[in-house]
């Protein structure tokens, strides 16, 4: 979540009150993640060259960007960044929402969904629809305080977007939250707002959707709670939502990490809408003094409900087994079952995967690191494999230390019905540092698409992407990557401060309309970088058959 109010941004993060984790010293879950800025909107210049390796002086680096602008002018058609390459469906790769439309918050979120006519893609703090086609931007961006009508004198953060090719219709989830005006921080009431669109149609962002909100209470102490780092899923009958729930605004208990939380909502009938239907009650699993645990009894973190993008009764919930203790080897998993007004939640146990431990800060070009979180899982996409004999497939990953320390993307194919992962792999490159990452199957079930960010201390951070097709071995991925965009910049902006905020997560989604086409956003920096946030997203149509 962000560190908002616009009128207290400037100061919130000129008097260095953005706090952020030592680069040799993870966080852990206990301690709140509210580290994020909002500042008042300047232009942004995009359009930016990319570079690759870079000299270590500012003489060489000025010539090193001179030379990479006449090359573009020289060689590109157009001034965006992204490389034409074969596995990217032509035409269907662009940019997104940038820091200037989006309040200059920081980390953006970077997701979104593809649907049968429009992407959607949600950032802090905005919205925005786009024309599948061409990815002309068609609607916004909006705010998401107006998008989803936030409870007044909140402040809308985390932000989650899908498609439910079930129900026809899109879903939302963010977490809203109220500042003090005193200490700049969260205090409370808090909420998660969460809604669906209408129709199949996203575009009008202010009359065609339907929102609602679910307090997220108090302590048995009375202590304000905030579900922070909210992730949003579905099933045929349940939108299915994960979150951190900590204490805030008390003066003895603030930012004490109390329990990881489910929670499940009806979903509104298949078809059109006319009108929105009343609020639904919401069930919540875990709660302070009962917290939601694994199988093995340790405290869940961050559970992720999967994007299910088939017919399913049953809505998976994954979560890493928590790496600020220490080097792990499990996932946990849960589903969502019973009926959409008296939901279950069963656990299906812990599925033993490649050991993984917390990774350190990514490197950056001259700058301070960047922030790689602490090993938690960021999404989830389930699908029917026909390969492993029709089971309901999980893809999900997150960044970590293999455990030689590297830091890499970790991706996996788990087949909870018989709480095993089918497949897995990490995603290394030499020299630099693999994080930020999503990835998801395609319609087909077989196939899929990973995206990720990666820099090192003489690469600017880019966005790259890698796919793979059910003849491939277990665990491959392809062995080249693709280039969607080549940051112009390090990221060096007020809100660091031990490390530079990113992500937190960057989305993947299948195409409904192409059985083997993913879609993927992420972030890189615009040129010229700056003090400012000056973060960029990039949006493109992977073809994983390629």
């Amino acid at each position: 979540m962000r560190a908002v109010a616009t009128a207290f941004a400037a100061a919130t993060i000129l008097s260095a009150s953005v706090p952020a984790a030592p680069a040799a010293q993870p966080r852990a879950h206990q301690i709140a993640s509210v580290a994020r800025s909002v500042v008042h909107e300047r232009p942004v210049v995009t359009g930016h060259p990319g570079l690759a390796a870079l000299p270590r002086s500012e003489a060489a680096l000025r010539r090193a960007k001179r030379a990479a602008a006449r090359r573009a002018r020289r060689h590109r058609p157009s001034a965006h960044t992204h490389a034409a390459v074969r596995s990217v469906v032509p035409g269907l790769v662009a940019s997104g929402l940038r820091a200037s439309q989006s309040l200059y918050a920081v980390p953006p979120d970077t997701t979104g969904a593809i649907g049968p006519q429009h992407y959607v893609e949600i950032v802090n703090d905005a919205v925005a629809v786009f024309r599948r086609t061409d990815l002309a931007r068609v609607a916004g961006p909006v705010p998401n305080e107006t998008f989803t009508r936030a409870p007044a004198g909140t402040f809308a953060s985390d932000p989650q977007m899908q498609w439910d090719p079930q129900s026809g219709r899109w879903l939302f989830l963010a977490v809203a939250f109220t500042v003090s005006p005193t200490t700049l921080q969260p205090s409370g009431p808090n909420y998660l707002v969460y809604g669906f669109s209408k129709t199949a149609d996203p575009s009008d962002l202010s009359q065609g959707w339907c929102r609602y909100s679910v307090a997220s209470g108090s302590s048995t102490t009375g202590e304000a709670l905030l579900d922070d780092f909210p992730k949003l899923g579905h099933d045929d009958e349940h939108m299915i939502f994960g979150s951190n729930v900590f204490t805030v605004g008390g003066s003895g208990g603030e930012g004490d990490f109390v329990t990881a939380r489910i929670w499940s909502v009806p979903k509104p009938a298949a078809g059109d809408l006319t009108a929105c239907p009343p609020a639904a009650t919401a069930t919540a699993f875990g709660a302070d003094g009962a917290p939601l645990r694994t199988a093995t009894g340790e405290l869940a973190t961050t559970p992720v409900p999967a994007n299910t993008a088939d017919a399913s009764p049953a809505g998976y919930v994954v979560a890493a087994h928590d790496a600020t203790l220490g080097a792990q080897s499990k996932i946990a998993v849960w589903h969502v079952g019973g009926t959409a007004t008296a939901p279950t939640l069963v656990s299906d146990g812990d599925v033993t995967v490649g050991a993984y431990r917390v990774p350190r800060p990514a490197r950056q070009f001259l700058v301070r690191p960047i922030d790689t979180l602490d090993a938690r899982l960021t999404m989830a996409v389930a699908h029917a494999d026909p390969d492993a004999g029709g089971q309901e497939a999980i893809w999900t990953q997150h960044t970590i230390d293999p455990g030689n320390g590297t830091v890499g993307m970790r991706w996996y194919e788990l087949l909870p019905s018989s709480g095993t992962a089918r497949q897995q792999g990490t995603i290394t490159e030499p020299l630099v540092d693999v994080f930020n990452g999503a990835i998801s199957p395609a319609m087909d079930g077989r196939s899929a698409a990973a995206v990720y960010d990666r820099s090192g201390s003489l690469l600017l951070p880019q966005i790259r992407a890698r796919s793979r097709t059910g003849a491939m071995a277990l665990g491959a991925l392809s062995s080249s990557s693709i280039g969607l965009a080549s940051g112009g910049s390090p990221d060096f902006d007020l809100g660091c401060s031990a490390v530079c905020r990113w992500g937190d997560y960057s989305g993947a989604s299948p195409d409904p309309a192409a059985t083997s086409v993913v879609w993927v956003a992420s972030q890189s920096i615009a040129n010229p970088g700056g003090l400012l946030p000056n973060w960029t997203t990039t949006i493109a149509a992977i073809d994983a058959s390629s």
